[in-house]
C-alpha cells in the first residue's frame, strides 16, 4: 500500500501527467475561441432578429434571413459548439465525447446540404468545414484515452 503512494506522488509520475489543454493543437485552440465568441453572441443575434434588426447566421450551408424555426437550430448548432468549446478549454471530461458528437453532427450536416444542392437544381458546393471537421474528428478520437485519463492541474 505505501509503494502505491510513493509512486503517485513520485516526481516521475508527476511529471508524465500532462493537462488536458496541452493535448489540443494550436489549430483547434483557434477554433475553441472562434467559438467560443461565437456561441456567446448568438443569443444576441437572435434578440436582434426578434427586434426586427436583420441578421444573417449560417454554418454547414445552413442559412436564415427570416425568423423561422430554421434560426432556432442554427442557434442551437453554435450553442453545442460554444458548449464544446467551453468544456474543451476548461478541459472538462465529456467535452471529447460531446465534442465528437458534434463533429460528427457537422459532416452530416454537410454532407446533407452537399446532397441537397445537387437535388435542388443548383451547383454542387462542397463544404469546406468538412476540411476542419474531418481531422478535428480524428484528433479527438486520437486523444480520448489519454483525456479522460489524465488529471488536470
Amino acid at each position: 500500500m505505501q509503494l502505491q503512494k510513493d509512486l503517485l506522488n513520485s516526481d516521475e509520475f508527476i511529471n508524465t501527467v500532462k493537462r488536458r489543454r496541452d493535448m489540443i493543437p494550436w489549430w483547434m485552440r483557434i477554433f475553441i475561441w472562434i467559438f467560443l465568441i461565437l456561441g456567446f453572441l448568438v443569443p444576441f443575434c437572435i434578440l436582434l432578429k426578434i427586434a426586427g434588426i436583420n441578421v444573417d447566421i449560417s454554418i454547414y450551408g445552413i442559412e436564415s434571413n427570416s425568423m423561422s424555426m430554421m434560426i432556432i437550430s442554427l442557434a442551437c448548432i453554435f450553442l453545442l459548439k460554444g458548449f464544446v468549446a467551453f468544456g474543451l478549454w476548461t478541459e472538462k471530461s465529456w467535452a471529447i465525447e460531446l465534442g465528437m458528437i458534434d463533429a460528427l453532427t457537422g459532416i452530416t450536416l454537410c454532407g446533407l446540404m452537399m446532397i441537397l444542392s445537387i437535388y435542388q437544381g443548383t451547383v454542387f458546393t462542397f463544404r469546406l468545414e468538412l476540411l476542419a471537421l474531418i481531422p478535428y474528428l480524428l484528433k479527438l478520437k486520437k486523444i480520448k484515452s489519454k483525456w479522460i485519463y489524465s488529471v488536470t492541474q
